[in-house]
């Protein structure tokens, strides 16, 4: 699965050096879609997946929480 995984990094940064010199068409977008979510998938069942972040609330409330606390 790692094999699979670094593999399927190496094809991306091909593309990604490839798109340095010329404009991708439909389908080199649509492999560069394919080839991302195969690896997050193989990345996630490997272990190294996202992270969810505990909620913070939004900017708005922590502002108002921290403007009321100072007085």
């Amino acid at each position: 699965m790692i094999r699979s995984a670094s593999a399927l990094q190496v094809q991306l940064e091909q593309l990604d050096a490839a798109w340095t010199h010329v404009q991708p068409g439909a389908a080199e977008l649509d492999a560069y879609s394919r080839l991302s979510n195969t690896l997050r998938r193989h990345l996630a069942a490997i272990g190294l997946g996202t992270k969810k972040q505990p909620a913070q609330g939004s900017v708005l409330d922590r502002y108002l929480t921290s403007k009321g606390s100072s007085k």
